[in-house]
């Protein structure tokens, strides 16, 4: 009986009745030949006289014969009783060829239609495909995505977010576990719930170096996705260069794995997140994070907004306010996670589409006979920090229709209500 793990730069053999377990990783192909990195170790229940279970680490070439028949008689030294020549030989030729193959060939057209787009946490995170979430450094990114995990990993409906039950792996090059581990309390504290036990990876050099690591992490804990926090460390630094960039999103895409990936917005323009457009163009699914700054020191309000997908329509925008509770020595201890309406403030306002932002202003302006009070074109794009002629194409192209505006005198607009509907 052989238990086979497969996955992207890291194969697993455990053959159960010999008690025998071989790992495979660090490919590489060298003269038309594939090198990797083999591990065997053996169970000491079966061998009694085994002091030690390792039996040997080395470089093997899996493509040669006699490197094989080399290492098949250094075991036998080793330990005589299983059959190393075939073991060695079945170890290399799977591996080579499940290295070489690729992912299978797939013919479409005639698949089954799915019925829903498939989330693990509805609306922000889809399953099996990359998610970026940016935002300004210090807006508590790692709050969120912590937040984020708890809701999956103890399948906890809140904050207008739908999960399915699902393991973490973070993967960390910015922290450390001492401060992962006292947010992740604080939040658990604020749910109410028992601290669950995540499965957290230090980091350093890029993600693609790292892979098989990752790729048995992954399979050693049965994780269902991988936070990557952040892009600029796990890519080595060099955000402006489109090759690490993609890189990084193939790396990720041989997973086969559903993944957040954190980043930092583009501070020179604050449009997008930084570096190479092909952040963008390889993620599926892309939100901004915007916090707000004018609220009280305990607390942080964050609005999210949707700016890409490759699938259905992008989800309405929403807020979520964080409230920190800390102790004599100002280490938090509870955080409560709640939801916000991202209209109400003026930096997450701000994100919003310049339409919304006008409704929003035109709206405001009520009397208390139920009437609203027109604006001029000019106080209107002061209001929504937009250039007039913007302001006045957007109001030509949506006036008269209801829960927009309406015409009311030269130059000036208002609100116009939506019909009842009875």
């Amino acid at each position: 009986m052989i238990k086979e793990t497969l996955m992207v730069g890291y194969h697993k053999y455990e053959f159960e009745d010999e008690g025998i377990t071989i790992t495979m990783e660090k490919f590489r192909e060298r003269d038309g030949n594939l090198m990797g990195d083999m591990t065997i170790v053996a169970d000491p229940s079966k061998y009694v006289d085994l002091s030690n279970p390792h039996i040997v680490t080395q470089r093997q070439n899996m493509s040669s014969a006699r490197s094989k028949s080399e290492i098949a008689k250094i075991l036998k030294a080793r330990l005589d009783t299983p059959d190393w020549d075939s073991i060695i030989e079945f170890v290399c030729v799977k591996s080579m060829r499940k290295h070489r193959e690729g992912h299978p060939l797939v013919k479409i057209g005639k698949l089954e239609p799915r019925k829903e787009v498939p989330y693990l946490l509805h609306p922000l995170i889809r399953k099996d495909v990359p998610c970026i979430l940016y935002g300004e450094s210090g807006i508590g990114k790692s709050y969120i995505s912590l937040f984020l995990s708890l809701l999956i990993t103890e399948e906890i409906s809140a904050v207008g977010m739908t999960p399915l039950k699902g393991k973490i792996l973070y993967l960390d090059w910015e922290d450390g576990e001492q401060n992962l581990d006292e947010r992740l309390k604080a939040l658990a504290s604020g749910l109410g719930i028992e601290t669950p036990e995540l499965c957290y990876q230090y980091m350093d050099g890029p993600f693609s170096d790292n892979v098989h690591t990752i790729a048995k992490r992954i399979a050693d804990e049965g994780a269902d996705m991988i936070i990557v926090d952040s892009k600029g460390a796990a890519i080595g630094g060099r955000i402006n260069e489109a090759d690490t960039t993609v890189q990084l999103f193939n790396s990720i895409r041989s997973l086969k794995i559903t993944s957040i990936v954190i980043d930092h917005v583009a501070k020179q323009s604050a449009v997008g997140p930084i570096g190479s457009t092909y952040t963008v163009a390889e993620a599926r699914n892309v939100w901004e994070m915007r916090a707000s700054k004018t609220i009280a020191d305990n607390k942080l309000r964050i609005g999210f907004y949707h700016r890409k997908t490759n699938m259905s329509k992008k989800h309405q925008p929403f807020a979520l306010e964080f409230t920190f509770a800390e102790d004599e020595n100002e280490i938090v201890q509870s955080v409560v996670v709640e939801q916000a309406d991202v209209t109400e403030d003026a930096d997450t306002r701000a994100a919003l589409p310049l339409v919304e932002r006008i409704k929003i202003f035109l709206s405001d302006q009520s009397e208390p006979n139920g009437e609203y009070t027109p604006q001029s074109i000019e106080d209107i794009a002061d209001a929504v920090a937009s250039k007039v002629g913007t302001v006045r194409a957007r109001l030509s192209e949506n006036v008269g229709k209801e829960g927009f505006w309406e015409k009311a005198g030269t130059g000036e607009y208002k609100y116009k209500d939506k019909e009842p509907e009875w």
